[in-house]
């Protein structure tokens, strides 16, 4: 019934609404959305496999670059507490 373009189309759409998802909520939390963009934007990806294994991918060529190791951290630590207070 579909072909291979209809496919892709529909996972395009499907990752879009997880991706704006995951932007309104930062946005609904109130959280700071540069620290969010900084964190997907240089945080690896972490597969998890069945049986519980991990692995861990860098989809980018990154530098050492302490301003953005702190914006990710601030805005870890940030979200972390602003999510336990509720």
């Amino acid at each position: 019934m579909f072909g291979e373009a209809s496919r892709q189309i529909v996972k395009n759409i499907e990752r879009m609404q997880s991706e704006f998802g995951e932007a309104i909520a930062v946005v609904a939390y109130n959280l700071d959305f540069d620290g969010y963009r900084y964190l997907k934007t240089y945080a690896p990806v972490i597969h998890e496999f069945v049986g519980g294994s991990m692995q861990v991918e860098w989809v980018r060529e990154i530098e050492f670059d302490e301003d953005i190791v702190r914006r990710c951290l601030d805005f870890v630590t940030d979200a972390a507490l602003r999510l336990e207070g509720g």
